[in-house]
């Protein structure tokens, strides 16, 4: 998204910003935008979807590894994002939690959990959802 069209989806009054404020928003669209993306090879079927997501895989994103999700619409309803985000949450840990993107880093569970709560805090504002395990610590506007 340019600066324009950040601005003109925040200004919308038919837009959902879930419950923060214009600024966080803009703040959190402008801060995760980055159109350059690669995918890494891996071993594991590259391709991986369940009911909470349409999509799972392993990217490098500006030289960091990153755990790319692209949620359903379950997260367009924010009570109902909160309430569903702990099985959504499983079904990733279970899939990708032991794959050595995730196992290399001792504080992952602790980040990867944190970063996913946050994007889950702003819907699908921005989406695919990116955890990166090397992060020990997430800024939460950026959510990494």
């Amino acid at each position: 998204m340019t600066s324009s069209q950040i601005d003109s989806w925040v200004n919308d009054p038919k837009q959902n910003i879930y419950g923060h404020s214009r600024e966080d928003v803009i703040a959190y669209l402008r801060a995760n935008y980055n159109p350059s993306y690669s995918f890494m090879s891996e071993s594991k079927s590259s391709t991986w979807s369940n009911r909470w997501f349409s999509s799972g895989k392993w990217i490098n994103r500006s030289g960091l590894v990153s755990l790319s999700l692209m949620p359903t619409d379950w997260v367009t309803v924010p009570h109902a994002a909160h309430a569903t985000g702990p099985k959504a949450w499983e079904t990733v840990k279970s899939r990708f939690g032991n794959d050595k993107e995730w196992r290399k880093y001792p504080w992952a569970d602790e980040s990867m959990l944190g970063q996913f709560k946050c994007h889950v805090g702003y819907g699908k504002l921005k989406v695919p959802y990116n955890l990166e395990p090397s992060r020990e610590h997430f800024n939460p506007i950026t959510c990494n």
